[in-house]
């Protein structure tokens, strides 16, 4: 598969492990016609993506993820200073405990359930305004 497409939207990483929250969040991506989800579930992933040299726009990532797999997504994007614009969901301060932070872009937090994308289009919007088209 080649990735050359995905340049002319916002590359979105999604790192979610329900399949009813990931379904609708990459459905109504997908529907607002600007962004190109690309869904995770492990740091595995990860590293492959970057690896790949795809660098997301975004990221969103559930802090209830199996496995402290959140804590180590952070993680590694700290360790790499990857300073991509981060919205969590369902943080809370322990998720934060033993991880180094600094340098990581959190320009948001959410909670499931979210009823609505508008908020969540609204902080990818304002914080990837004059990021790669």
């Amino acid at each position: 598969m080649s990735y050359k497409g995905l340049r002319e939207h916002k590359i979105i990483l999604i790192a979610e492990d329900n399949v009813f929250n990931i379904s609708s969040l990459m459905l109504a991506m997908i529907y607002q016609g600007s962004y190109t989800p690309y869904p995770i579930c492990d740091i595995a992933e990860v590293k492959s993506l970057f690896d790949k040299g795809i660098i997301p726009d975004f990221a969103i990532i559930n802090m209830r993820l199996r496995e402290n797999m959140g804590k180590s997504i952070l993680e590694y994007l700290a360790l790499k200073k990857i300073k991509i614009p981060l919205v969590l969901i369902n943080a809370r301060p322990s998720d934060f405990e033993n991880v180094n932070i600094k340098g990581i872009n959190i320009v948001g937090y959410l909670s499931h359930p979210m009823m609505g994308y508008g908020k969540l289009f609204k902080m990818i919007e304002k914080s990837t305004k004059g990021a790669r088209k």
